[in-house]
């Protein structure tokens, strides 16, 4: 099976889990899914924060700085593609995380398929040269996912 890696802005919208769960839900039958909102941290430190955004960044800052490069590296390492989420941007901050693991997968030969947005980001030239698909929404890239890498068992 392939491996699927969630990538994307993780903030306190939860819009962030959500698109992560349908594509959880969508292509867990025919393939394996690396959800970096779905670890006992993430869901420990968003129950502990009770949805205020500056705790959020306190908690991360305060126990998991030191693992997060690591840990994002190797999910996009070991993946076969990479969903990319643009389509949420924070209003107040950069989404360079979401940025590494692009750079990094492309510079793994990973497969790309990437949600469009309406910010800066998926207008710039080294962000659209990386990307081997664009959705316009989750529905069509789950289905660019399936219909060109599910096999037949």
């Amino acid at each position: 099976m392939k491996t699927v890696y969630l990538a994307g802005p993780i903030t306190e919208d939860p819009k962030t889990h959500q698109w992560r769960r349908e594509a959880r839900k969508f292509l867990s039958e025919k393939f394996l899914i690396d959800d970096p909102c779905a670890s006992k941290f993430d869901r420990d430190t968003l129950k502990e924060a009770d949805g205020d955004a500056v705790k959020i960044h306190e908690l991360v800052d305060q126990h998991q700085s030191e693992i997060l490069l690591p840990k994002s590296y190797q999910s996009v390492a070991v993946c076969d593609i990479i969903l990319v989420n643009f389509s949420i941007e924070p209003t107040d901050r950069p989404i360079i995380g979401t940025i590494m693991e692009v750079a990094w997968a492309w510079a793994l030969h990973k497969t790309i398929i990437a949600i469009d947005g309406r910010g800066y980001y998926t207008r710039h030239p080294m962000i659209k040269g990386t990307v081997n698909a664009w959705a316009k929404n989750l529905e069509e890239a789950l289905e660019i996912i399936s219909s060109f890498f599910t096999t037949r068992r």
